[in-house]
């Protein structure tokens, strides 16, 4: 998978996190609270935010456009780094990358975070799951695809490639050692290899 279409999914997800955050604001009134399923499990609630993911307070508006930005920069130069590995985590990192555009859009262009998705969960996990939106479901879904990947897959495909580069390298060492223009029974120095000469010999007789 070439680098341009690691950059088309990114993109993918940062135009559906602003186009739903738009159709919030446009048709919701702040902290407007829609039911979708059931009047409690799944509601559209209409809350902006100044913390990090889910709502987490983590710092002020700059510290976290600071540190997104960096975050942003670190993954693109991942991305390079991993050009060669398989689908999966390149697209998980797409995802991550493109969630991360979508949060940074907003805190710069109004300050705070949209959020809008609003799910209660059983009171064992937790009173109520905090309000979220599409830029944090790809951050997350990315992080875990990624995580996955890196405890039980990586080794796997590390040492795959390894050994299909080394067998290039033997391949290629073998061909070298032979030239085109000499018989496999003549040697370097113009000798005749001793393992040939039974098989001479009987053409001769």
């Amino acid at each position: 998978m070439r680098n341009y279409w690691i950059l088309v999914i990114a993109g993918l997800v940062l135009a559906l996190d602003q186009y739903t955050k738009w159709l919030v604001k446009t048709s919701m009134y702040l902290h407007q609270s829609i039911p979708v399923m059931g009047e409690k499990f799944f509601r559209l609630t209409y809350v902006e935010n100044d913390g990090i993911a889910f709502g987490m307070p983590f710092g002020g508006r700059l510290f976290l456009s600071i540190f997104t930005i960096g975050a942003i920069i670190f993954l693109l130069y991942y991305l390079n780094r991993m050009k060669k590995a398989p689908a999966p985590p390149r697209i998980a990192l797409a995802m991550v990358l493109g969630g991360a555009f979508g949060n940074l859009t907003d805190r710069l262009l109004i300050g705070r975070v949209v959020d809008f998705f609003d799910f209660d969960f059983p009171d064992f996990i937790m009173h109520r799951w905090p309000v979220f939106n599409i830029a944090d479901s790809s951050v997350s879904a990315g992080m875990t695809v990624l995580i996955i990947y890196l405890l039980f897959f990586e080794q796997r495909y590390t040492i795959t490639a390894d050994s299909d580069e080394n067998a290039g390298l033997n391949e290629e060492s073998v061909n070298t050692n032979l030239s085109p223009s000499e018989p496999e029974h003549v040697t370097r120095s113009g000798g005749i290899d001793p393992s040939s000469s039974g098989k001479t010999a009987e053409g001769t007789d």
